[in-house]
C-alpha cells in the first residue's frame, strides 16, 4: 500500500507539472496516465525511499518490544 506521503506527493506533481484549469479538460485515459507516470516518478525519488526505510526501521523496533 502506498503511503499518504507518497500519494500527496504525485498529486502535488501533477498540480505542479500539467497545465489544465479543471479535471474535465482531460479525457479519464489522459488523467489515469498523468497520475500513473507521477506515482511512478514519486515512488522512485530518494526522498520516498527514504521515508520507506525510515517506515520499516520504526515498525521493526515496535515489534521487537
Amino acid at each position: 500500500m502506498m503511503s499518504n506521503y507518497a500519494i500527496t506527493s504525485a498529486v502535488q506533481e501533477v498540480l505542479n507539472n500539467v497545465k489544465f484549469e479543471k479535471v474535465s479538460d482531460l479525457s479519464k485515459e489522459q488523467f489515469a496516465e498523468i497520475l500513473s507516470e507521477s506515482i511512478y516518478r514519486s515512488i522512485l525519488t530518494r526522498d520516498f525511499i527514504d521515508h520507506i526505510e525510515r517506515e520499516i526501521a520504526m515498525n521493526s523496533k515496535r515489534r521487537s518490544f
